[in-house]
């Protein structure tokens, strides 16, 4: 329509809320109805959770923006890394480094930020996807050194053998819903 794509998609407090490149973002209560919210930046959105009541969308550079309702955002941070993935459980959102290699970065508000080392061995690249599920927080690294992490408070990290891929592959993503775990993968390097 305007020439923005959107990026990322999530419901979260009675709403849907989409994201995308120049600053793009709409809401909807239906799915159907769909309202420009105003983001004030031109950057690429392009991660994007929900948790506390609050939305959280992150630049891969590491701008986080925050909403209460999906429509009005306000800049609340600039984290101290650059941002590859983001996530809510526990009580805390925790976003994946890709300036650090396998490191997270943990606020309970969006706005103070914590830099946290995750496993041993750590990942060799920066983590691929990032998941809150029923045990705990997931994060594939796309590394064979360690292809899964585990964490059930978004703190400590560690390699996980909950979902061990069967073929000679290397993790890039995985989502659980209806008590299944599903992965998407590549072969190794």
């Amino acid at each position: 329509t305007d020439g923005r794509n959107l990026l990322q998609l999530a419901f979260g407090g009675g709403r849907f809320v989409a994201i995308g490149t120049q600053g793009a973002a709409l809401a909807s209560t239906d799915g159907i109805a769909w309202r420009t919210a105003a983001t004030n930046t031109t950057e690429a959105l392009r991660h994007l959770a929900f948790g506390n009541g609050r939305w959280l969308a992150a630049t891969s550079a590491g701008q986080i923006y925050s909403s209460d309702d999906g429509e009005t955002w306000t800049l609340r941070a600039v984290a101290p890394d650059s941002i590859s993935q983001l996530a809510f459980g526990a009580g805390l959102f925790v976003a994946a480094s890709s300036a650090t290699v396998g490191t997270v970065l943990t606020s309970p508000d969006g706005e103070t930020w914590t830099r946290r080392e995750t496993a041993t061995p750590r990942p060799t690249v920066s983590f691929t996807s990032l998941q809150y599920t029923s045990d705990g927080f997931l994060a594939t690294s796309g590394s064979s050194a360690a292809p899964i992490l585990r964490s059930t408070d978004g703190l400590a990290w560690s390699a996980t053998t909950i979902f061990t891929p069967t073929l000679a592959s290397v993790p890039t993503g995985i989502a659980f819903g209806n008590n299944r775990y599903v992965m998407t993968a590549s072969a190794p390097d």
